[in-house]
């Protein structure tokens, strides 16, 4: 099987929804199926019912017998959407998420027959503007799978997620402005974002999912005041404090989670926006590399339109493949509104393609 990146793979399961087939992904735990299925009703204006199959009995899928008429029949839950139901207002209809389909049990897998191949729960059929799609965990990476049968993999159209860094730093990071030293890592050491090991599935790793909750307690605490050890009082993330650098480790793994609390310590070595603004072309140059490269990334986030002269002065200073990573980072975030017509975004691009061999 051919495995597909996160881009590659939502155009294809665009298509299958167009088609009326049920897209089924399997892929590694925490590397974004969910998100991207999110993504995918929010793109079209679907409202996702998320259904974890590990959790269910075949009764959850088929609905209870109603024998309280002359004939039986399946009353149906509602989470399952079905043609008597309301499309729910401001919407395209349903997203219904089949989430851990190959974790749920043999039984629940054969109730889900129908409900995949015929449209149909119990005596009812899903609403016409129901669309199907499941994800599942790769039996090789030691998670709790169960044998899928050949009835229900032929009933779906079945894809292998891979996880592409680069990918995920442009479409994830960089468009959900995540926390920027958490980015810088991830830029710095795109090999840490994914290390999963199936021979160690117990321990903490680094992987999106664990990134994201990094990241995102690192902005919980932004506003948090506290004192270093010399006494200067500090506000933000406090890389000195115990508890975060247990949770790094607990969240991302021991080894990256130190090493990730060693590279945040660069950001307390290096001057501010404000002293390069000041004096661009005279203030002390960081010496090494990782300084000079958590500088470049205090200053893309601090950059707008009206500094971007003075920034820029200094950033010339730099190698050129520090330049690149300050341009790219400034033109792609929408919220800095600087414009490719901007004098130092031409002026830079000029000499750039300059100094190209």
């Amino acid at each position: 099987m051919t495995p597909l990146n996160s881009r590659d793979l939502t155009e294809a399961i665009k298509i299958d929804l167009e088609t009326g087939l049920v897209p089924n992904i399997t892929g590694s735990p925490g590397i974004g199926k969910s998100a991207l299925i999110k993504d995918i009703g929010k793109q079209a204006d679907l409202l996702v019912s998320v259904q974890h199959m590990s959790m269910m009995e075949p009764t959850d899928v088929n609905g209870y017998p109603d024998v309280g008429g002359e004939y039986a029949r399946f009353k149906t839950f509602e989470n399952f959407p079905t043609e008597d139901m309301k499309k729910p207002a401001g919407t395209n209809g349903w997203l219904l998420f089949l989430d851990e389909i190959n974790s749920a049990s043999v039984e629940t897998q054969a109730a889900c027959y129908s409900l995949i191949l015929d449209r149909k729960v119990g005596s009812k059929k899903l609403h016409p503007d129901c669309y199907v799609v499941a994800a599942g965990n790769l039996k090789t990476d030691n998670a709790i799978v169960n044998t899928q049968s050949s009835a229900m993999t032929s009933r779906m159209v079945n894809y292998q997620m891979m996880f592409d860094a680069g990918i995920f730093l442009e479409d994830v990071v960089a468009k959900f402005n995540w926390e920027y030293r958490a980015a810088a890592y991830m830029e710095w050491k795109p090999e840490n974002i994914h290390v999963f090991d199936p021979n160690k599935a117990e321990d903490p790793y680094a992987c999106p999912r664990t990134w994201d909750m990094q990241q995102q307690r690192m902005v919980v605490q932004q506003n948090v005041n506290w004192t270093d050890r010399l006494g200067n009082p500090q506000v933000g993330f406090n890389y000195e404090a115990t508890h975060n650098r247990a949770s790094a480790e607990g969240l991302i793994g021991t080894e990256i989670g130190r090493e990730f609390i060693t590279f945040l310590r660069t950001f307390g070595q290096i001057p501010s926006t404000q002293a390069v603004i000041n004096d661009p072309t005279g203030i002390s140059m960081p010496q090494s590399r990782g300084l000079q490269f958590a500088l470049v990334v205090q200053l893309r986030k601090d950059a707008d339109y009206t500094n971007l002269t003075d920034l820029y002065q200094f950033i010339e200073r730099l190698d050129p493949e520090f330049r690149v990573v300050f341009l790219r980072a400034v033109l792609a975030d929408p919220t800095k509104q600087i414009p490719r017509s901007h004098p130092v975004i031409i002026d830079a691009q000029r000499n750039l393609r300059r100094r190209q061999p």
